[in-house]
């Protein structure tokens, strides 16, 4: 969804290419929504990301749900610096590089989970290849 001053929503292939327009979400969603505060346009027929920028943000998407964590919001604030936040339910703010493969991310979230710290952490930064922080 472009958010700004007038919503608009687009369904996408899982490749990337707008297929049409979708309805302004709301309530409880069983679907992602990426909320896109770039201030860019879209339109049907177009891709919503490079190819290899949405490839690894499919990726981040897919490593969520490997490890069965729900997701309350995805942002993109700014394309130029090709990020996207994650923010978990229950968890952290996961900052991604949508230039950057996450997967590598898997075993640093599993072992933050697994001691117990996890609720208490404020953010996970994977947007530097095979590094992660966290506060």
């Amino acid at each position: 969804c472009l958010a700004g001053e007038n919503d608009k929503c687009f369904w996408f292939y899982d490749t990337g290419f707008i297929f049409n327009e979708a309805p302004v979400p709301e309530g409880v969603l069983l679907i992602k929504i990426v909320s896109d505060y770039s201030g860019r346009e879209l339109k049907t027929g177009e891709r919503v990301l490079p190819e290899n920028e949405f490839t690894n943000l499919k990726a981040a998407f897919e490593l969520l749900d490997g490890l069965e964590l729900s997701i309350e919001q995805v942002k993109i604030e700014n394309l130029e610096i090709k990020e996207a936040v994650v923010k978990v339910s229950g968890g952290p703010e996961i900052y991604f590089s949508i230039l950057v493969d996450p997967r590598f991310g898997k075993s640093v979230v599993e072992k933050l989970r697994s001691s117990g710290e996890w609720s208490q952490i404020r953010y996970l930064d994977l947007r530097v290849q095979n590094k992660a922080f966290y506060q």
